[in-house]
């Protein structure tokens, strides 16, 4: 919990706008309960965003661009928070617009075990479907740097909970800093969907980040319990 949050803390809190942006095949529905558990905390203004899965990396991200241009003002501070290849089109967005804050959760940004071994999980006439789209985002960020350069965190688990894989081995090619970089155990991919403990993770570095930048600025100190 904390306590006493200056008023410009409560006024970056309360009045940021945060994108939340689904994964490859999903659909803005599965985001609704980190949504309402952000409504829960507080935060008033949660958009889901939405894009096609059968458009390329660029017109996926150009589609969730002009959606987030339409809601912003120029004041506002933009959170976004990207999960899986939704995280992907944020670290797009973050090259083309001011953002204030960006999660990513279970974003392989890097070389991913999945993506080498699609054609383990997904059925046949989807992944003649998805080799058209994942190939070249592989090639696009395989042994290149990434390069963020605003304020960001990452959250992983279990990748997935299979013969291959047997729930013990992790996301880690999503991890970019392991000082940013939450890890959640016992859980999968898809289920930080509905994970309380992702919930509760997300609220804590929205909150943590926005008193930090206001002690910064010479508001009063914040004591977290």
């Amino acid at each position: 919990m904390v306590t006493n949050i200056s008023l410009k803390t409560q006024h970056i809190l309360m009045n940021s706008k945060i994108f939340l942006i689904h994964g490859f095949c999903g659909m803005p529905i599965t985001l609704l309960p980190i949504k309402w558990a952000l409504q829960k905390r507080g935060y008033k203004y949660v958009y889901t965003v939405s894009y096609s899965s059968i458009l390329s990396l660029e017109k996926a991200t150009n589609s969730v661009l002009k959606q987030i241009k339409n809601i912003v003002c120029s004041n506002n501070k933009i959170i976004l928070i990207g999960y899986s290849f939704g995280g992907i089109i944020s670290y797009y967005i973050s090259k083309i617009l001011k953002i204030y804050l960006m999660i990513l959760i279970a974003s392989p940004l890097k070389s991913c075990i999945f993506l080498k071994k699609i054609n383990y999980y997904l059925p046949f006439f989807i992944t003649n479907f998805a080799k058209k789209i994942i190939p070249p985002l592989n090639d696009l960020l395989i042994d290149k740097n990434i390069d963020i350069t605003i304020p960001y965190y990452t959250i992983t688990t279990n990748l997935f909970c299979t013969n291959d894989f047997d729930g013990k081995i992790y996301l880690d090619d999503a991890i970019i800093d392991k000082n940013k970089n939450i890890k959640i155990i016992n859980s999968s991919h898809a289920l930080l969907l509905i994970n309380p403990i992702c919930f509760q993770k997300i609220c804590e570095l929205l909150d943590n980040h926005c008193t930090k930048i206001s002690c910064a600025d010479g508001f009063i100190k914040i004591d977290f319990v």
